[in-house]
C-alpha cells in the first residue's frame, strides 16, 4: 500500500471537562498572584511572558492618568 512510507501518530483526545485538577484552587492561586503583581510598584517575575509584564506595568500608567483627570 502507498501509505506505508508515512508515519502515523495516534491522537489521544483529552476530555478537559473531566480533569483531575482542582480548578477552584488553581483559579484562586492565579488571582492571588495577579493581585500581587498589579499592586503599585510590584515586580512581575522575569519568568512571566512579556505581555503580562508589560500589561501590568501599563495598568498603573492608565490608572494614574485617569486619577489625575479632574472629574
Amino acid at each position: 500500500m502507498a501509505l506505508d512510507r508515512y508515519k502515523f501518530v495516534e491522537v489521544v483526545e483529552t476530555d478537559y471537562k473531566r480533569t483531575q485538577n482542582d480548578w477552584t484552587t488553581l483559579i484562586r492561586s492565579g488571582i492571588e498572584r495577579l493581585y500581587a503583581w498589579t499592586r503599585h510598584n510590584a515586580q512581575v517575575p522575569t519568568g512571566c511572558m512579556p505581555s503580562l509584564r508589560l500589561g501590568t506595568a501599563r495598568l498603573w500608567e492608565v490608572v494614574d492618568q485617569d486619577l489625575s483627570n479632574d472629574w
